[in-house]
């Protein structure tokens, strides 16, 4: 919008962004040897720290939904001259489970007062 020296316009970004994601970290299984001897004969260490299978549903599905707007103004000085200013304001949103969270913090208990 042109007025005067003035030249207005204004603008506005959506944007959705979603990432989906497999974490099988350990899922084939993890094995370690106390020693060379113990891998050539194919003896793991059989502690639960040290041989491990993970288990579970590792597929994450997130999501943000994003909003940007803007006002820029050109505003004409002399013939030869333009000053450029603007304001721009960046929502972005909050990460979010597309099946809802897998994991949270309850807190509970008293909160005590001295």
């Amino acid at each position: 919008m042109k007025k005067g020296r003035h030249d207005l316009k204004f603008g506005y970004e959506y944007s959705r962004s979603s990432i989906s994601q497999i974490f099988n970290r350990g899922f084939r299984g993890k094995l370690q040897f106390d020693s060379l001897d113990d891998f050539i004969a194919g003896i793991p260490n059989t502690s639960i720290f040290h041989s491990t299978q993970a288990s579970g549903d590792t597929n994450r599905n997130t999501l943000e939904n994003s909003h940007g707007g803007c006002f820029p103004d050109s505003i004409r000085m002399a013939r030869n001259f333009t000053l450029n200013l603007g304001v721009r304001y960046d929502y972005f949103g909050i990460v979010q489970e597309k099946h809802g969270p897998r994991a949270g913090i309850a807190v509970t208990g008293r909160r005590k007062t001295y």
